[in-house]
């Protein structure tokens, strides 16, 4: 049986950005910094194109999906 659904998709732009870590992470300054390759960055949030950004947001999703009930 077919139903008429209508779908919409939208598109979230920075949504990784805004996904908190559980681990702590580490990464080199970037060139071009006087301090390049001497000193460290400690992330507090994921950066679009970590391998965990993916998981660490739907991971924040899937709690507020829950915790609202649906």
């Amino acid at each position: 049986m077919q139903k008429n659904f209508n779908i919409k998709q939208i598109y979230l732009n920075n949504t990784y950005l805004n996904a908190p870590l559980k681990e702590e992470i580490y990464m080199k300054k970037l060139e071009g910094d006087p301090f390049y390759g001497k000193s460290y960055w400690k992330l507090n949030k994921a950066l679009y194109g970590l391998k965990k950004a993916g998981k660490q947001w739907n991971d924040k999703f899937n709690f507020r999906i829950n915790k609202n009930k649906f």
